[in-house]
């Protein structure tokens, strides 16, 4: 998927190599609610990753102020 977005000069956020990456190659359980679903937590970390790589970040925005209310 990546290789077809960079050739269609397209955004691609990589949610699953992010997580293998950080992780040592295994994706982080504790972020999961059932070992397959993203629980809050999981879901705050894909936002997160979401908002930097569309570059969207906004202190003044509720939603991509990067913070958790």
């Amino acid at each position: 998927m990546g290789e077809v977005a960079a050739a269609r000069n397209v955004v691609f956020v990589d949610h699953y190599n992010n997580w293998l990456n950080g992780n040592g190659g295994q994706v982080p359980l504790s972020l999961l609610s059932d070992g397959l679903h993203s629980d809050e937590r999981g879901h705050h970390r894909l936002a997160l990753k979401m908002i930097k790589d569309l570059r969207v970040f906004d202190p003044g925005s509720r939603v991509c102020s990067l913070r958790v209310p």
